[in-house]
């Protein structure tokens, strides 16, 4: 929902400060228009930069702020184990499960935002919809989320690895067809509803999954190490969309 929203705000301020006006001029011997460009998307990027940056400043603010932080647990634990961080993060790290659903999360982030940035190029570049953009992708990004507890309530009857894998079909199918489809705005945009809703269950399915791999290592080990996992499963998984940003800007180039 937060990218959905911030989506939105961007592309409501681009698309105020990029705007392109007509004008008609007509005389006895001619007819012609003329259009007057009164576009400035640098200063748009530039107030989108600053109120996202201000929505965050209150975001963090409120957290650190609003919210107080214990220093202990009233809950009784078991785990008396206490190692080195490196010692538990190499731990954690190599513990099978982990490991397994930290290359599925990675590779199933990577491919959304690369699908994400062609997709972005694909309107801007391929089809002549720059105009559109904005629009096209918070369509993408609003069915993403619309999915997500469709998927999860698909999950209860049919289990998270056939929803996984019917889903993220659907996505590339969805992805591939928009190579081959024409530059129709009403074609493309139900494509890129498509993609947004195939995709949804990579991005929630691993989340799910790890608070089973965390369950798991305490019934092996004998210790919790919950935080870890969620350090690190987050750590890596930004830096599969890293990775897949860089991918799409040198692709560009």
């Amino acid at each position: 929902m937060s990218i959905l929203l911030a989506t939105a705000v961007h592309g409501q301020i681009v698309g105020a400060f990029g705007t392109t006006d007509s004008a008609s001029c007509t005389d006895t011997t001619t007819s012609n228009s003329s259009v007057v460009i009164t576009a400035d998307p640098e200063t748009g990027y530039l107030v989108s930069a600053g109120t996202i940056s201000a929505i965050t400043v209150v975001a963090v603010s409120t957290a650190v702020f609003g919210v107080k932080e214990y220093a202990g647990s009233t809950v009784q634990s078991d785990d008396t184990s206490r190692g080195t961080l490196l010692k538990d993060i190499w731990e954690v790290c190599t513990f099978r499960p982990f490991a397994d659903l930290v290359g599925l999360g990675m590779l199933s982030a990577f491919g959304i935002v690369l699908q994400e940035w062609s997709a972005a190029l694909a309107v801007q570049y391929g089809y002549g919809l720059e105009d559109q953009l904005e629009n096209l992708l918070l369509a993408f990004l609003g069915c993403t989320v619309v999915s997500i507890p469709i998927s999860a309530l698909l999950m209860t009857r049919f289990g998270k690895k056939a929803i996984y894998a019917g889903f993220t079909l659907l996505g590339a199918s969805a992805a591939v067809s928009a190579m081959y489809i024409s530059s129709r705005l009403d074609v493309l945009f139900i494509v890129l509803c498509l993609v947004g809703f195939g995709f949804s269950a990579p991005i929630f399915i691993p989340w799910t999954m790890l608070t089973d791999v965390a369950d798991d290592f305490k019934i092996q080990k004998g210790k919790r190490r919950d935080m870890l996992f969620q350090t690190l499963f987050q750590a890596l998984n930004s830096t599969a969309m890293l990775l897949a940003s860089v991918t799409s800007l040198v692709t560009l180039e």
